[in-house]
C-alpha cells in the first residue's frame, strides 16, 4: 500500500532529536565551482527568503529532495529557485502547491529521507533548467562507481557558505563496508538498502552532514540524495545518502514519472 504524508498549507512537524548527523549543515568539502548549465537540474530550497536545502527537477512540476528539508510552518514559506550558479541571485522563483514526505522517514534513523515537491506553475526548461534522468528499479550495482555532488555551501568546517554552486566527484562506497565503518564507531544508525555511500578514506571529499538534498548523479542519472554522516568529509567515514532506485515506486506513484 502506498504511504505517503501530504502536505499542501503546511509542513510536516518534525521533533528535532539530539543526534548531531541529522542536523542540516550545506556545505561542499573539497569541490569546485560550477556553472548551472553543468548541472541544469539543480535548485535551491528557500525557506522564508532564506537558503534551506537543495534539490533536482525531475519533471516540469515536479522537484525532489530530503525529508529532512521539510519543517514545520505554512508551505507558502517555501520557494523554489531554478535556474542559476548564485546561491541568493539570479533564476526563477517558484512557489509551492503541495509537499509530499515519505511516512516512513523518521529523524532518528535518517531512514526513508526522501520528499517530492509539487511547484504551482510549471518550468520553462532551457540551457539553465532541465530534468535529471531517474535510475530504473534495479540500479544497484553502483560499487566503486563516481558520482558528483552538487550544493550551495560551506567549503570549510568553519568557513562561510559559497555564493556560487559547487560540485564535488566522489567514489560510491559497498554498503556493507559503509554499515561496518558506521558500526566500528559506535554509530547509531544502521546503513539500509534503502540508502548507499560515498568517499575517499583520505577524507576531504564530499558533502558535510547532508547538504540538504543535494542530487548525487552517476553517468547522468539521479542515485542518491545526501543525508548524513558522523563528521565533515572525515578520513575513512563515508556520507549516505537515499537510495533513489529504492524508491522508484514510490516516485511513480505519486508524480507519473
Amino acid at each position: 500500500m502506498l504511504k505517503l504524508v501530504v502536505l499542501c498549507s503546511v509542513f510536516i512537524p518534525i521533533a528535532i532529536i539530539g543526534v548531531q548527523a541529522f542536523f542540516i549543515d550545506s556545505r561542499i568539502i573539497g569541490g569546485h565551482e560550477v556553472n548551472i548549465t553543468e548541472y541544469p537540474y539543480q535548485v535551491r530550497l528557500d525557506l522564508q527568503g532564506k537558503y534551506r536545502c537543495g534539490g533536482s527537477i525531475i519533471s516540469r512540476t515536479w522537484i525532489i529532495t530530503a525529508a529532512q528539508c521539510i519543517v514545520e510552518g505554512p508551505a507558502s514559506d517555501m520557494t523554489v529557485r531554478v535556474g542559476t550558479s548564485h546561491q541568493i541571485t539570479g533564476g526563477q522563483l517558484f512557489n509551492v502547491s503541495a509537499i509530499i514526505v515519505n511516512a516512513n522517514y523518521t529523524i532518528s534513523s535518517g531512514d526513508y529521507d526522501i520528499a517530492l515537491i509539487q511547484l504551482k506553475e510549471p518550468i520553462a526548461l532551457s540551457e539553465l533548467a532541465q530534468t535529471v534522468r531517474l535510475p530504473d528499479n534495479e540500479d544497484t550495482d553502483l560499487d566503486g562507481r563516481i558520482g558528483t555532488v552538487t550544493g550551495w555551501g560551506r567549503t570549510t568546517e568553519n568557513g562561510n557558505d559559497s555564493r556560487i554552486l559547487r560540485a564535488v566527484d566522489v567514489p560510491v562506497v559497498n554498503r556493507e563496508t559503509c554499515n561496518s565503518i558506521y558500526n566500528s564507531i559506535n554509530y547509531r544508525s544502521y546503513v539500509t538498502e534503502r540508502m548507499l555511500c560515498t568517499g575517499f578514506m583520505e577524507g576531504d571529499k564530499n558533502p558535510c552532514k547532508g547538504d540538504g538534498g543535494a542530487p548525487l548523479v552517476v553517468d547522468s542519472v539521479l542515485t542518491g540524495i545526501a543525508g548524513w554522516s558522523n563528521g565533515c568529509a572525515s578520513p575513512g567515514v563515508p556520507h549516505v545518502y537515499t537510495n533513489v532506485a529504492a524508491f522508484r515506486d514510490w516516485i511513480t506513484d505519486i508524480t507519473g514519472i
